[in-house]
C-alpha cells in the first residue's frame, strides 16, 4: 500500500502544472495554458477506468487528488480507490469523495500529512487538495484547479473555509505509538516508517526520545546526540542539540518515558569513559540530586543511582 510521503511527494512535484485550453500538450506543465479544464490527470484516470466517464473539460481539483493516490499505488485503480475509501464511481466530485470517507468513519477535523482536505462554501463542499504539512496552527496543502493550476497553499487550522479531512487507509498497521514486546516505537504518519534517533513531541507538551535502535528511551539519565524532532503528525520540529536528559518513567497515553521542557541535565564531572558508552556524574535540574547513568549508542540504560549531594 502507498504511504503518505509518496502521495505528498507526487502532489508536490506537480506544483506549477497549468490546465490547458484544449486537448493538446496535456503532459506539459506550462504549454497550451488556458481555462478549459483539460488536464493529463483526467486523461490518465479515464484511460484507467476511473469514475462513470471521462472528466476532462470539468472542474478537476478532485481528479488531481485522485491522480496522486493512483500514481502512489502504482497506477492500480482498485488499490487507489480502496486507499481513498471510494466504494463507487463518483469520486470526481467533492461531496461524494468526502461521503466515501464519512461512510467509513474516516472524516473529521484533525489533519494529518497525506490527508485529503475538503473546503466548503455556504455549507457545501466545493474544493479539495492534499495535506502536505501540519503545525499546531496551520495546515499546508497542494491543490489542483487553484487559479487554473496546481498550487501550494497555507491556511489557519481554524479557517471556516476548511470543511474537514478524509483519512486514507495508508497501512494496516496504525501510525503513531506502537507497543512491541513491552517497548514503545513511533511510526511516523508522514512516511509510514518507524523512526530512530529522533525526538517525538505530543500535543500535551511532552517529548519522547526514540533511540538509534528504534525503541523509546525511559527510566533514567541518558546522553542524546543532536537529532531531528517531529510532532505526532510527523511535522518537522527542527534539530535538537545534544545533551544529557532525565527521561522520567510515566504511563501517560501508554507511553513510558518522557522529557519535560527544562529538564536537561548538566554534566558535573566525568568519572569514566569506555568505548561506545558515556559514564558521568550529573546534577539534575528537576530535583537537584546527583546521579550516575550510562548510555550506549544513544540508548538509555536503566542504571540511575542517586548519590550524596
Amino acid at each position: 500500500m502507498a504511504t503518505a510521503k509518496q502521495v505528498v511527494d507526487i502532489a508536490t512535484a506537480e506544483i506549477g502544472y497549468h490546465e490547458k485550453a484544449s486537448n493538446s500538450n496535456l503532459d506539459s506543465k506550462t504549454g497550451n495554458n488556458g481555462s478549459a479544464n483539460w488536464t493529463k490527470y483526467a486523461r490518465d484516470l479515464a484511460n484507467a477506468g476511473y469514475y462513470n466517464g471521462s472528466k476532462n473539460g470539468f472542474e478537476w481539483c478532485d481528479v488531481f487528488a485522485d491522480w496522486c493516490f493512483w500514481m502512489a499505488c502504482g497506477k492500480d485503480p482498485a488499490k487507489a480507490q480502496a486507499l481513498q475509501c471510494q466504494t463507487g464511481p463518483l469520486g470526481a466530485a467533492c461531496p461524494y469523495s468526502a461521503g466515501y470517507y464519512k461512510n467509513q468513519g474516516r472524516y473529521d477535523k484533525n489533519p494529518k500529512v497525506g490527508d485529503q482536505v475538503f473546503f466548503q462554501q455556504n455549507g457545501s463542499l466545493v474544493h479539495t487538495g492534499i495535506v502536505v504539512g501540519v503545525t499546531s496552527s496551520q495546515v499546508t496543502t497542494v491543490e489542483g484547479n487553484a487559479s487554473n493550476q496546481v498550487m501550494k497553499k497555507t491556511y489557519s487550522r481554524s479557517s471556516s473555509y476548511i470543511g474537514g479531512y478524509g483519512h486514507p487507509k495508508y497501512d494496516s498497521v496504525s501510525s503513531g505509538w506502537v507497543k512491541e514486546n513491552g517497548e514503545y516505537k513511533f511510526k511516523n504518519p508522514a512516511t509510514g516508517q518507524f523512526v530512530s534517533n529522533m525526538w517525538v513531541g505530543t500535543s500535551k507538551g511532552l517529548w519522547y526520545y526514540i533511540g538509534v535502535d528504534g525503541i523509546m528511551c525511559h527510566g533514567g539519565l541518558t546522553f542524546v546526540p543532536a537529532c531531528k524532532g517531529i510532532n505526532e503528525n510527523g511535522a518537522d520540529q527542527g534539530t535538537f542539540t545534544a545533551g544529557w536528559f532525565y527521561l522520567q518513567p510515566d504511563n501517560e497515553n501508554g507511553c513510558i518515558g518522557s522529557m519535560k521542557s527544562g529538564e536537561q541535565v548538566i554534566v558535573k564531572s566525568t568519572t569514566e569513559k569506555v568505548p561506545g558508552a558515556n559514564v558521568a556524574v550529573f546534577e539534575t535540574k528537576h530535583n537537584g540530586h546527583f546521579g550516575a547513568c550510562m548510555s550506549v549508542n544513544g540508548k538509555a540504560m536503566d542504571t540511575y543511582t542517586e548519590l550524596p549531594a
